[in-house]
């Protein structure tokens, strides 16, 4: 029996063929989405420019003038002849007048702040539907009277896999008998949300006890507007334990396949961020087998088994931001403790634990199978599309 597949959808995220978390995670759900026989385009407002393209059965618009998208959004949509318009980004940065003229807008949103910011309640509330990407935002916005679906970001566990360490550590030049932390994170502001100077901080302690260690930081050491990694681990003294992939490399030339590749030379993933949506690295590393440390806030603690798949660090100071909301920085103390205590755990128990978490839990193509295609199917008929 042929499926009704006559609802059309545009989301506006970042360009699927990009390099970011919402690029990985918008490839993966569109890739199914498609093979599904959904009708789907894609609104860049990062990673394209100019023109549009079809990236397998995916029509990806350019972004026009708005930083964030809202403008391409509206004319796309009218264009595609979309019945539903979803955001996948955040909110806060849209234009709002352009937002309450899409036709049945759906966000998928993060919300990485707790409470919930009054700059996001207030755009998201007139939305037709809300879908939240973590049991955190979904509570956060009960709290503040919006009811919203939940549907959690996931991973491909077939790209996201364990592989041989001495292999994948070979091919990224990084010697075999260190103990490695590794970061994936973009680095783009100072004061940093990925906290890559509390992190510094307690590596900096943890090496002194553990020489043969080292931190690798997927990210541009050196970015305007961002954390000075490299001259903050040249003033500690430790360049020699920093690894980093090269600039170019890392900007046009790290797909998904190579990153998986790159978890797996991984001891530990840190991820104690201030705040987050979600937390993809965190998810995609244990899916390699790698157990990850986090922050004790926002989404973060839902993401691992405590002692098991990982450890959640204490929060110190809670910043009050712009938006009218907290995030937390990780406690330095806390988090060098728990550097500490994943190097004596039995990490071949927790490569094997880390890995059942996920594939319990995070496999994308359960999520979309059981929770996105019966989601949609529900909008096809509550809008009437035939």
């Amino acid at each position: 029996m042929k499926k009704n597949r006559k609802m059309r959808m545009i989301w506006s995220t970042n360009a699927p063929f990009a390099h970011s978390g919402y690029s990985t995670e918008a490839k993966d759900l569109f890739d199914r989405f498609v093979a599904d026989g959904w009708p789907v385009a894609c609104s860049c407002f990062y990673g394209l420019e100019g023109g549009a393209l079809n990236v397998g059965g995916v029509y990806c618009y350019p972004k026009i003038g708005q930083q964030y998208g809202t403008d391409a959004l509206y004319y796309h949509q009218q264009d595609f002849n979309a019945d539903i318009a979803f955001t996948f980004q955040d909110v806060w940065v849209m234009d709002e007048p352009l937002l309450n003229k899409l036709k049945n807008w759906i966000p998928y949103v993060p919300i990485d702040h707790d409470p919930v910011p009054s700059a996001v309640f207030q755009k998201i509330k007139n939305a037709y539907q809300i879908v939240t990407i973590s049991k955190f935002g979904h509570q956060a916005l009960e709290n503040a009277g919006l009811k919203s679906k939940l549907i959690s970001e996931a991973t491909d566990i077939n790209r996201f896999k364990p592989m041989d360490k001495k292999e994948m550590r070979k091919m990224f030049n990084i010697p075999e008998d260190i103990f490695l932390f590794g970061m994936v994170a973009a680095n783009k502001d100072n004061p940093p949300r990925k906290s890559f100077q509390h992190c510094m901080d307690a590596f900096y302690r943890f090496q002194k006890n553990h020489p043969k260690s080292g931190i690798f930081f997927n990210t541009l050491l050196d970015q305007t507007g961002g954390f000075p990694i490299k001259p903050y681990a040249d003033f500690l003294g430790i360049p020699e334990k920093i690894y980093f992939p090269p600039p170019y490399q890392h900007m046009f030339k790290s797909p998904h396949d190579v990153i998986a590749k790159l978890y797996n030379t991984f001891d530990c993933l840190l991820n104690p961020s201030s705040n987050e949506g979600f937390g993809l690295p965190i998810i995609e590393a244990q899916a390699c087998g790698v157990p990850a440390i986090v922050n004790n806030f926002t989404s973060m603690p839902e993401l691992v088994v405590p002692g098991k798949t990982g450890l959640i660090c204490d929060h110190g100071f809670k910043r009050w931001t712009p938006l009218g909301s907290y995030v937390a920085e990780p406690d330095v103390n806390s988090l060098y403790d728990k550097m500490e205590e994943i190097y004596r755990m039995d990490r071949e128990q927790m490569r094997k634990d880390s890995r059942q978490f996920i594939v319990d839990n995070y496999d994308i193509d359960k999520r979309v199978k059981e929770e996105w295609i019966p989601f949609f199917e529900e909008l096809q008929e509550s809008l009437k599309i035939k």
